[in-house]
């Protein structure tokens, strides 16, 4: 090969290589990606100041494609795991996540299911080198740049009723005068919880519990929450979710929402005031 052809081989690579970078440093901005990933949920999470958080699964490995189009091909490290709760259509594809990436932070709650899948991803977790925190109402993670992941559920006193749903971690995510309300698959049961423990819920953006059923976002948990935009994570099912009772709710209270089942891939953009959805 000619030196002009290899020179030129070669900037290409570089440039290629430059980009990748470019696209994976701080830019003070939050980033927030609800991944199309079918029935179930997977948020991946970019700080202002780069950090990585991906939030569950979702029930297959579409979310290696979708890391793979989010990070640099030469990223395998992500700073964050938040597993909500151990149902299969949220950890499904983190079996393949932690072959493929290292964590420095493994969050989940306290109750550990007993099902096949979940033992196979506890030995996955064990594997890692991550610290492993089980959190508690009033848990802050400071992720830089003023950007905080409040836990707000579990309480440490929460009895278990059998629902791996109604142990789902509960979070806020604050940056500037912005925050998102991850609500896992909760049902009203918690979100009544969550109203009389008289926690700060309310939040401009919330992530919809429980794909949209009818069993969670009740009139009080959405009257109270009071957001100006919902995201809910859905893909096509047997259960009739996202409930029609849920999106007039939505509706009737003016909330802007969007689904990964119409909209595909949503991309929520904030800095310290302003907001962005690209779709």
């Amino acid at each position: 090969m000619k030196f002009a052809e290899t020179l030129i081989i070669s900037l290409i690579f570089l440039t290629i290589l430059s980009f990748s970078f470019l696209s994976n440093t701080a830019d003070g901005y939050l980033h927030v990606y609800f991944l199309d990933v079918g029935q179930g949920d997977s948020l991946f999470i970019k700080t202002p100041d780069g950090k990585q958080v991906l939030i569950d699964g979702g029930p297959n490995n579409l979310v290696i494609q979708k890391l793979g189009e989010l990070m640099p091909f030469y990223d395998r490290d992500i700073d964050v795991l938040v597993i909500t709760h151990t149902d299969s259509d949220h950890i499904t594809g983190l079996i393949e996540v932690l072959e493929r990436y290292d964590f420095n932070l493994i969050i989940r709650s306290n109750i550990l299911c007993k099902t096949t899948l979940c033992l196979a991803l506890n030995e996955k977790i064990d594997k890692e080198e991550a610290q492993v925190w089980f959190v508690d109402s009033g848990d802050i993670l400071d992720l830089g740049h003023e950007t905080l992941l409040n836990i707000l559920y579990p309480f440490d006193n929460n009895i278990y009723d059998g629902k791996p749903n109604n142990n789902s971690v509960v979070a806020k995510l604050n940056y500037g005068e912005s925050s998102l309300l991850l609500t896992g698959d909760i049902e009203k049961k918690v979100e009544s919880k969550l109203f009389y423990s008289e926690l700060d819920i309310s939040a401009k953006f919330l992530k919809i519990a429980h794909h949209g059923s009818k069993t969670s976002s009740s009139e009080l948990f959405l009257n109270t929450v009071s957001p100006s935009f919902a995201f809910i994570e859905v893909g096509d099912n047997r259960f009739g979710h996202p409930d029609e009772d849920v999106l007039a709710r939505l509706e009737k209270r003016g909330i802007t929402y969007y689904r990964t089942d119409k909209d595909g891939d949503i991309h929520l953009i904030i800095d310290n005031i302003n907001s962005y959805i690209e779709l």
